[in-house]
């Protein structure tokens, strides 16, 4: 009896995005769903499950090569571009007291002046 050759993964038209992020040497499904939520990837739902297709993975490989290609310098102008410095860091200033306690007093002391009870005693401020 003549078995069916058994496909491997990537001889599959369609698959899932575990196997879809396994192609593409991602390392987790959540790279596909986010690429497909982007728009950067097509896919189609077949029987309520996620799928996508072998020749959208191969093309978006394809894409994203060109886009590097355009991207990245040539070899030549990186030789020849001087070097950049960065910008020199600026010490943080400190403005005012930012501790909490420092604002719940303030909050209390202008409860006090409105007349707004005091939250552990009950008692009215001066009226």
């Amino acid at each position: 009896m003549r078995r069916a050759p058994e496909f491997g993964v990537h001889d599959q038209r369609l698959m899932t995005p575990t196997q879809a992020a396994s192609y593409l040497g991602l390392g987790s499904r959540w790279s596909i769903y986010r690429l497909v939520g982007a728009g950067e990837l097509p896919a189609l739902k077949l029987a309520g499950k996620l799928r996508l297709d072998r020749v959208d993975l191969d093309r978006l490989i394809q894409e994203k090569k060109r886009l590097v290609a355009t991207i990245s310098p040539e070899p030549s102008e990186t030789r020849n571009r001087p070097r950049t410095s960065l910008a020199p860091l600026v010490p943080r200033r400190r403005i005012g007291d930012s501790s909490v306690t420092g604002h719940a007093q303030e909050g209390v002391k202008t409860a006090e002046i409105a007349g707004v009870p005091d939250n552990q005693s009950g008692a009215q401020g001066p009226k």
